[in-house]
Formats: C-alpha cells, structure tokens, sequence
C-alpha cells in the first residue's frame, strides 16, 4: 500500500483513536522503509511528503588537482 498522499487529522491522534494511532504507525513505517518520504504536522493535520532528491555529491579533488592548485 502506498501513502503518498495520506492524511489524518491531528486532533485523532491526539484523542488516542486506536484506528488512528495504528494507521499514523503504518505511514510512519512506510515512509522510513522508503526514505522518500516523511510526515509533516501541517494545520489541523498530520501529512505524508515527499522528500526533497538529495544533491549530488562533489567529487573530492584528487592529489594532483591539490598539487596543482598550490603552486
């Protein structure tokens, strides 16, 4: 199943709605197994989003680029 665009109104949680309470779980591990994703307080409720793509790493310069660039 898939949560890309679940959402639950905080005040569920917040009463302690069991139905609730496991669902939230549910997103929740979801989004941790994906990675992609995570859960938001926004207002009056709780929302799954996508994280943002992770920007690409900087190649670490090599000994000569560092030689080089000291001289």
């Amino acid at each position: 199943m898939s949560y890309k665009n679940w959402q639950i109104e905080k005040e569920c949680i917040i009463l302690g709605d069991e139905s609730a309470l496991e669902e939230y779980s549910a997103a929740a591990a979801w989004c941790n197994e994906s990675g992609q994703y995570t859960i938001i307080e926004d207002g009056e409720f709780y929302r799954v989003v996508k994280l943002p793509d992770p920007e690409p790493e900087q190649e670490s310069p090599t000994d000569e680029e560092i030689a080089a660039n000291m001289e």
